[in-house]
C-alpha cells in the first residue's frame, strides 16, 4: 500500500504539470510530434517523481505474520502462580500458526531472554535464574521490545500480579504504544493465604523515668485461634 509522509505536498502536482506543459508548448523543438509529446511525458514523470519523494512516499505490504514475546514476571511476589505462568504459556504455544514466532523473557529485578525468537521452540519451566528480590516490569517490557523482529506484526504478552518495586511498567507500555507494538496483559490468579495484621497500639501518654507501664497491642489474623 502506497502512504505518504506529507501527503499536502501532493498538491504540488496539478501547478508544476500546466508550469511543464506551458513550458512545453513555449519551446520550438526541432524533434517529430511523437517525439515531444515522448519528452513532455518524461519531464511530467520526473517532477511527479520529484514531489513524490518530498512527500515521503512509502510502499508498504500487508504483513500477515505475527512475534510474540511472553514476559513472566517470575519475582518472588509470584511465586505460588509460576506454575501458573509456565501452563498459560504452553497454552498458547499449543495455539500459535506455523509461520509465527515465539519468545520468552524472564523478569524480576533484571530482565534475561529465556526464549530467543523462533518458530518452534520448546518451552516447559522457566529456567533463567532473574534476582528475584525485586520486580521490575518495565525492564522486562524493554528487552521484550529490543528482541521483536520489525518485519512482522508485534505483540507482548505480560504475565504478572502488578506489584512492581522498581521501574515504571506504565511509561513503558505507553512507548510500547507509539513504536506500534501491542501489549497484553494477564493477571495472575490472587493466592488467598493466611493474613495478619495490627489493628491498633495503645501506651500511656505520660510516663516518669524507670516508671512501668503497659502496651496494648489489638491484632488481628485471619487464622483461627
Amino acid at each position: 500500500m502506497l502512504s505518504f509522509e506529507q501527503p499536502l505536498l501532493l498538491l504540488l502536482l496539478l501547478p508544476v504539470s500546466v508550469v511543464v506543459f506551458l513550458t512545453w508548448r513555449r519551446m520550438s523543438l526541432p524533434f517529430p510530434k511523437g517525439q515531444r509529446r515522448l519528452i513532455l511525458g518524461c519531464r511530467l514523470a520526473l517532477f511527479a517523481l520529484i514531489i513524490c519523494a518530498l512527500a515521503g512516499a512509502t510502499w508498504s505490504q500487508p504483513v500477515s505474520r505475527q512475534t510474540v514475546v511472553f514476559v513472566g514476571d517470575i519475582s518472588d511476589s509470584t511465586g505460588p502462580q509460576r506454575a501458573f505462568i509456565e501452563q498459560w504459556v504452553n497454552g498458547a504455544l499449543r495455539h500459535k500458526r506455523p509461520d509465527d514466532q515465539v519468545g520468552i523473557v524472564a523478569v524480576g529485578r533484571n530482565a534475561l531472554v529465556e526464549q530467543s525468537i523462533h518458530s518452534q521452540i520448546d518451552f516447559q519451566h522457566f529456567q533463567s535464574t532473574p534476582d528475584t528480590n525485586y520486580t521490575d516490569l518495565a525492564a522486562g517490557l524493554r528487552l521484550a521490545s529490543a528482541i521483536l523482529p520489525t518485519d512482522t506484526q508485534r505483540r507482548i504478552v505480560l504475565l504478572t500480579d502488578g506489584q512492581q518495586n522498581l521501574g515504571d511498567a506504565l511509561q513503558e507500555a505507553q512507548l510500547l504504544q507509539q513504536e506500534g507494538i501491542r501489549l497484553d496483559i494477564v493477571p495472575l490468579p490472587t493466592a488467598n493465604g493466611a493474613e495478619a495484621r495490627i489493628d491498633g497500639l495503645t501506651a500511656p501518654t505520660e510516663l516518669h523515668s524507670n516508671e512501668r507501664f503497659l502496651l496494648h497491642v489489638r491484632l488481628y489474623t485471619s487464622v483461627a485461634q
